[in-house]
């Protein structure tokens, strides 16, 4: 699909660790974002469609933020989890996403999903 942006239209990818999975980027500019911010404000910086392969990604954040999102949302489709907001499920995708992360220059990503890692789940990474 390659990296599109249309106006204020998401910003459509495959993801680049499975081409089956696609990501949509929202930021406040586009037309959807207003309809997605209460789905944002609950399930956080973004959330995975598991049985879509969709993933939707806030788009204000910047690009480290991005890509650990990312990677953290791809883990849960790679481990199946299915269940919203379970604390096991949201630990082993923060673990499989930095390995996801490792050698492919996303270091920033890494180190923020470390920064971040005690703080979201009450136990050092």
């Amino acid at each position: 699909m390659g990296d599109l942006k249309f106006g204020n239209m998401p910003k459509l990818y495959n993801s680049e660790w499975n081409d089956n999975i696609v990501v949509a980027v929202i930021d406040e500019g586009d037309y959807q974002y207003q309809t997605m911010a209460p789905l944002f404000n609950e399930y956080g910086y973004g959330f995975v469609l598991p049985e879509q392969k969709l993933i939707f990604i806030d788009g204000s954040y910047d690009v480290v933020h991005q890509k650990w999102i990312e990677a953290h949302e791809v883990a849960h489709i790679i481990l199946g989890h299915k269940q919203q907001k379970n604390p096991n499920d949201e630990i082993e995708a923060d673990r499989l996403a930095y390995q996801l992360l490792n050698g492919n220059g996303y270091l920033q990503s890494k180190q923020l999903l470390v920064d971040v890692f005690e703080e979201r789940h009450g136990i050092k990474f």
